[in-house]
């Protein structure tokens, strides 16, 4: 068996005895769904910053002529920012993550690098992303390109902890 097998719904067995759940199929749509309000609130505060910053509503309006393509750009700017900040700064978690007590982590339960971070936030910008998950595959693009996981909260902090090497 290769290390990157997955054996049920866990880690592959060979992280020194330890497993952990992949979070479900249900809250990963949860994830999706909480963290897409937070992102639209993200976004809308964004704009009222810009307003309040520039004192009127003319970079507004350079957005909104944009049209599509500004609307896109945004987007993928609150994303990256929304996340990138979330789940570097705090192990993987999201607000979504938070709420359903699950994490993303490295393939081999450690946490993630900023460049493991961004480019797995960078994958969700790819179109139709959402419906990798169609099937039975218990992973999106995001997850496979980027080599991560999401798993439930449950004992990874412990083992983290145990796992950590003092230099």
């Amino acid at each position: 068996m290769k290390t990157n097998d997955i054996i049920d719904d866990h880690l592959p067995g060979d992280y020194e005895g330890n497993t952990f759940p992949f979070a479900t199929q249900g809250q990963r749509l949860t994830n999706f769904i909480i963290d897409s309000i937070f992102k639209y609130v993200f976004t809308v505060a964004i704009g009222i910053l810009i307003v309040i910053v520039f004192l009127d509503d003319s970079a507004v309006e350079s957005l909104a002529e944009m049209g599509r393509i500004g609307e896109y750009i945004i987007g993928a700017i609150t994303s990256l920012v929304y996340y990138a900040l979330f789940e570097y700064l705090t192990d993987g978690k999201s607000i979504g993550k938070y709420l359903t007590k699950t994490r993303a982590v490295n393939k081999d339960g450690s946490p993630m690098e900023l460049t493991v971070t961004m480019t797995r936030t960078l994958c969700r910008l790819i179109p139709f992303d959402a419906f990798s998950y169609l099937g039975d595959k218990k992973s999106g693009w995001h997850d496979r390109f980027s080599d991560t996981i999401v798993i439930k909260d449950t004992g990874w902090k412990e083992w983290q902890y145990q796992n950590q090497t003092i230099d």
